[in-house]
Formats: structure tokens, sequence, C-alpha cells
């Protein structure tokens, strides 16, 4: 189930880090390294925590959307030949998706790239199977998009509520849900 995948994905993520270890860098360098790609701070010192919290950068520290952007970028790029044909696309969404959900669970399911992963599939969905078999026009590409975009939005908000009343509040006072009220 769920929890053996998690087991699995940090057991993953542990072995990723044990490499980067064995990479015989200074263990300041490996800490960081392990940190800023594999979402693992443990081994970071509190003076280097310290430091970054003190210059206003730990947002460097955490994984996010950036990240998954990139890596999406270079699995697309991998995955460009495929594309050619219909199930090619259909082929490369799935192991898109798959790969991003890995990902995110490998790190921990942070908040963030929850929200990069919930804005990006929609949007790869768009692009690699529904506009090559419904081309949309400019606007209902864009519709298409910012629909995905808000979905995400109401997931992680009510994910975050601790009641429906909070969760009420939450949608009806935030500009991003105008479509709600």
């Amino acid at each position: 189930g769920l929890h053996s995948l998690r087991w699995r994905a940090w057991a993953f993520r542990a072995k990723l880090s044990g490499q980067l270890a064995e990479l015989q860098l200074p263990s300041q360098q490996t800490s960081l390294l392990q940190a800023m790609t594999l979402g693992d701070k443990y081994q970071l010192s509190h003076d280097t925590r310290q430091l970054f919290a003190e210059v206003g950068a730990t947002h460097v520290l955490a994984l996010s959307g950036l990240h998954l952007g990139v890596l999406t970028f270079m699995l697309l790029l991998l995955l460009r030949p495929l594309r050619r044909k219909f199930w090619g696309r259909m082929l490369t969404a799935l192991l898109l998706w798959l790969f991003i959900w890995w990902f995110a669970l490998m790190a921990g399911l942070p908040v963030s790239l929850c929200r990069a992963a919930l804005m990006i599939l929609p949007r790869a969905w768009v692009d690699l199977v529904v506009e090559e078999a419904v081309p949309l026009d400019g606007r209902s590409y864009d519709d298409a998009v910012a629909v995905g975009q808000e979905v995400a939005d109401v997931i992680l908000v009510g994910a975050a509520a601790q009641d429906e009343r909070e969760l009420r509040e939450m949608l009806m006072n935030s500009d991003e849900f105008g479509f709600i009220r």
C-alpha cells in the first residue's frame, strides 16, 4: 500500500544520499547537495541552517516547483522521440505523472512540490495529449490550464484546513478562489 510505497521512496532517497556522500566532497558541500537535490536536510549543521536563515535564503534549501520544472524539462527531453505518435505522447504523460509523484514522495511530499506537481501535470496532459487529440484555440488552452491550477489550489487549501468552517473561510477570503463565491 501507500506505507510500503513511502518506505521504498525514503529508502531510495537514503541510497541516493549515501551515493552523494561517497563523492568525497567536504561534508558541508555534501550536506548542501543532499538538501538541494533530494530534500534531505538531516546532515545540515545548525550553523549552516542559521546562516541561510540570517541571509533570508532558506528557500534555496527547499525543494520546490523550480526543481520539479527542471527535472520535468530534462525528462521531456529524454522522452522526446516517443512523442511522435499519439501512443508515445500518452506513454510520456504517464511516465511524467509517475516520475513527478515518485520524486515528491521521495522528498517527503512537501506542500511546495505537491502544488507544483498539481500545476505541472494538468498542463503536461493538455500539451501532450489533449492538444493533439482535439486542437484547442489559444483561449480554450489557457482556460484548461487555469482550471487545472485552480483545482490544484483547492486541493492544497482543502488539505491545509482543519475543518469545514476553516476551509469555507479560506476559500471565501482568498482572491485566488473568486470562482467559488
